[in-house]
């Protein structure tokens, strides 16, 4: 794995920044602090299916996730039944599944 922790790059002279987080979701949104409540853009999750990484994919995850997305924000994964039941249940909601490159061939997006 590489190394653990939030690295970060900035691009378009400091106008965009790129947060790449490694190591376990829910240990990460914990290291959060309040000043990025309503700051994220975009969340692409990737880990393994439910039945292989249970803890990764619970309700608390889905919660800090709207805590610390902006109203707008997208999410991407290859986990497409998981976010359909936990994020995509609401009737206002955007999501899809749609096609992509890799083992699967599809993605969800929201």
């Amino acid at each position: 794995m590489p190394l653990p922790g939030c690295h970060r790059l900035l691009l378009d002279e400091g106008r965009i920044t790129l947060d790449l987080w490694f190591g376990d979701i829910n240990e990460l949104t914990s290291q959060l602090d309040d000043s990025l409540n309503q700051k994220v853009d975009a969340w692409f999750l990737d880990g393994f299916a439910p039945a292989k990484n249970p803890d990764m994919w619970t309700q608390n995850l889905f919660n800090a996730m709207a805590r610390l997305a902006r109203p707008g924000s997208t999410l991407a994964t290859l986990r497409l039944p998981v976010l359909s039941v936990a994020v995509c249940r609401k009737p206002d909601s955007l999501c899809k599944n749609v096609r992509a490159l890799g083992a699967n061939g599809k993605c969800f997006v929201g």
